[in-house]
């Protein structure tokens, strides 16, 4: 149970909502993975990358075993939303009682504060002739699965008179730090930035960023300002408006679009659900209007939770 939640009951059967299965990959035809240490590694000019469309045809979902999971959506009254085969994802839809008799679950209803969510118990269970093909269910539990570790510094009377207020970093420091190379701009490239919109005490969708307040820093900063699209995927949004969530979100933004100005910035906005956030790297990762490529470690400030266990996204 989440910190100060209680449970307030069943969630209503008649109640729709969707979730996301994940498909294993294509037997037969693996890629040669390199571990991420030993790409990191590598100079960037002798890096080998897989480009989209190789993935899809290696990695991507097999068509025959989305037509079974299909059946079996058929099956209990669940509706196929889309099927994407690159990022392996068949999204479906239908009433809580349908999903609870597919997996076997019980929903319930959580509450904190003046929001509500779902909460999962027992195991998802899935049936013998498909247990080597789904190896994901999510979306039955929406619970928010990360919180901001963003700080705002409180600047009191006394740091004021004693000027000890400028004791942050220029974005110029940081991408010296990162030893960031001063003759490149990023143009040319697409930074995709992963955010989660978060939900206030009153169930209101929250986090997001002011266009007026980004050209104004850039314009303070001396930097041109680069070009910046919201995305949305599973129903997030830019809904700035609350100081606390939009701080880590313009952050994000002003720091990546500062160091690389002629890079387009595509901002995906996700629930802050386990669903979501998959949802929104996987969204990135195989965007192929804006093909990004780049995805920063925007989220390396949250703390993550699935189930049991936490981990930081790095």
């Amino acid at each position: 149970m989440p910190k100060g939640a209680k449970a307030v009951g069943a969630v209503d059967p008649k109640q729709h909502i969707e979730i996301s299965l994940r498909i294993r990959e294509k037997r037969g035809t693996p890629l040669d993975n390199e571990s991420a240490m030993d790409l990191g590694a590598t100079k960037i000019s002798d890096r080998q990358y897989v480009r989209r469309e190789e993935f899809a045809a290696k990695a991507g979902a097999d068509p025959d075993d989305v037509a079974k999971v299909d059946d079996f959506a058929h099956q209990h009254g669940l509706n196929v939303k889309s099927v994407h085969l690159a990022s392996r994802t068949v999204k479906l839809s239908g009433t809580v009682a349908a999903f609870r008799a597919a997996f076997g679950v019980t929903l319930k209803k959580v509450k904190k504060g003046r929001a509500t969510y779902r909460m999962r118990t027992g195991s998802v269970l899935v049936p013998t002739e498909l247990k080597d093909i789904i190896v994901g269910v999510h979306g039955l539990d929406n619970r928010p699965v990360a919180r901001s570790h963003f700080r705002f510094k409180r600047i009191t009377r006394r740091a004021v008179r004693r000027n000890l207020t400028s004791t942050g970093f220029a974005v110029t420091d940081l991408a010296k730090l990162y030893g960031f190379p001063t003759d490149l701009t990023g143009a040319g490239q697409c930074i995709a930035i992963i955010e989660l919109n978060d939900v206030d005490s009153r169930g209101r969708m929250i986090a997001g960023y002011e266009p007026a307040d980004l050209t104004t820093f850039f314009k303070r900063v001396g930097v041109t300002r680069p070009s910046i699209v919201s995305v949305s995927v599973d129903g997030g949004a830019n809904k700035a408006g609350n100081q606390d969530a939009d701080g880590e979100v313009v952050l994000d933004i002003e720091v990546a679009g500062a160091i690389a100005p002629g890079a387009k910035i595509a901002v995906y906005f996700a629930p802050n659900t386990t669903n979501g956030f998959i949802d929104a790297v996987k969204a990135a990762a195989h965007d192929s209007a804006r093909k990004p490529s780049v995805i920063p470690s925007a989220m390396a400030a949250r703390k993550i939770r699935t189930g049991p266990s936490s981990f930081s996204t790095g």
